[in-house]
């Protein structure tokens, strides 16, 4: 799964400088995904470093997400605030299935993303998931009371926030 991820990023980013930056983020997120599906926890040793490290890229105008957006800055910080509260509020929707490294995440993949991007990879996210989550309830791989980890759906609508925008 890594290594098809990181091949999109090549097929996408050409700039050395843009590949670094994507490739660490990524390897981040990858090992956060790994751990959330592991042991249903987002470790704070790897979620709040990530949040002051996207918001330097995008201050210093490194993000390769956001370089050259005239609202780049403004986009980011909107992401970084709204991400959160959206998903805080609609976690009483979702039965509590929100835990605090999902927000901690939430923050640094709006920033890093910014609006546009982040909001439509999460909305392509969720639909994916859902699917996959219908077909193991249908196949009774999932029970309706399986407690199933968010951190893999914020970081796959990250991921194609980054290849779609």
């Amino acid at each position: 799964m890594g290594a098809l991820a990181f091949g999109a990023l090549a097929a996408r980013w050409a700039e050395p400088r843009d590949m670094v930056i994507l490739v660490a983020w990524f390897a981040a997120l990858m090992v956060l995904l790994a751990t959330d599906l592991d042991r249903r926890h987002l470790p704070d040793l790897l979620t709040l470093p990530l949040m002051p490290i996207a918001l330097l890229l995008v201050v210093a105008g490194f993000d390769p997400l956001l370089e050259g957006s005239e609202l780049g800055l403004v986009s980011a910080i909107a992401a970084g605030i709204g991400a959160p509260i959206v998903l805080a509020a609609s976690s009483r929707l979702l039965r509590g299935g929100i835990g605090a490294g999902d927000l901690k995440l939430a923050v640094s993949l709006g920033l890093f993303s910014g609006a546009s991007r982040l909001g439509a990879g999460v909305v392509l996210a969720l639909a994916a998931s859902s699917i996959v989550l219908m077909v193991l309830l249908v196949t009774r791989r999932l029970s309706r009371n399986s407690v199933i980890p968010f951190g893999p759906v914020l970081i796959a609508g990250g991921f194609l926030a980054a290849l779609l925008g």
